[in-house]
């Protein structure tokens, strides 16, 4: 499993998935997304579209093992919708 926080100083979350699920698809499966919230419509959109891999900030250990095991258990389809990379604002 991949943690990712959905926005970083120099890219985001939804373009990493973006170039994963284009090179590395089995690697764009196991992203889990962090976030404390969303800044812009095409993040909103983004976690709506990943809820099932998406902890929100702040969260206890207990939330994260379980996303976690979840996502090791159950990968995320790459043919899931997503916004194109470089979209957010």
């Amino acid at each position: 499993v991949i943690l990712c926080d959905v926005l970083m100083p120099d890219t985001t979350g939804m373009d990493l998935f973006q170039m994963l699920a284009s090179k590395y698809p089995d690697q764009a499966e196991r992203l889990l997304f962090i976030t404390g919230g969303a800044t812009s419509e095409a993040t909103r959109l983004f976690m709506t579209e990943h809820a099932n891999r998406v902890v929100s900030k702040p969260f206890n250990p207990g939330e994260i093992e379980a996303a976690v095991r979840a996502a090791a258990r159950f990968p995320m389809p790459i043919a899931a919708p997503c916004v194109s990379p470089g979209s957010a604002s």
